[in-house]
């Protein structure tokens, strides 16, 4: 009886050392976005999976994204999302080893009369794994799971930059006069 005692006692300890553990080392789940403060209504232009990503992540952080310019703040457009996948490493046999992954999305940020808050700009993030011919369906969803991730990293470096347009907005100012 003591025993089984002790041994959930030992047992709640290191789960509670390997939460504290994994907290402080900055820790997140697949596809948390982090502790972003609420943004003023967005709308976001666009049908790919960076915007899709976008509203998900627009809507944990508790900001208002809408259909209509009229209503948002913040209009982000998703001009553009490219996907490229090219051999970094071959063996002496020639055949691939290693993938590099790119995904680059542009975006746009403009008022809702339409001027541009920000310039187009692009956010690129890169990747690359090991290839096994032997293994083609498991390192194909390795791929898949990384373009996920590629769009989560995208994603949140957006928010971040919506963060800083934002908090430009409301600063006082001739550049940064709020409506």
């Amino acid at each position: 009886m003591r025993r089984e005692a002790d041994g959930r006692w030992i047992a709640q300890g290191l789960l509670a050392a390997l939460m504290l553990l994994a907290a402080g080392c900055g820790f997140h789940l697949r596809g948390s976005q982090g502790d972003f403060a609420a943004l003023p209504p967005v709308l976001v232009k666009g049908d790919g999976a960076a915007a899709t990503e976008l509203r998900r992540a627009l809507l944990s952080a508790e900001t208002p994204v809408v259909d209509d310019a009229a209503q948002a703040r913040l209009v982000v457009t998703i001009v553009d999302e490219r996907r490229e996948r090219r051999a970094s490493a071959v063996g002496t046999t020639g055949r691939v080893q290693e993938y590099e992954l790119n995904y680059t999305a542009r975006f746009r940020v403009d008022d809702p009369a339409g001027a541009a808050l920000a310039p187009e700009q692009s956010v690129t993030v890169q990747r690359s794994y090991s290839f096994d011919s032997t293994d083609v369906n498991a390192k194909s969803n390795e791929e898949d799971g990384l373009y996920r991730d590629m769009v989560f990293d995208t994603v949140r470096q957006i928010l971040i930059r919506l963060q800083a347009i934002n908090a430009g907005l409301q600063q006082p100012g001739p550049a940064g006069a709020a409506p």
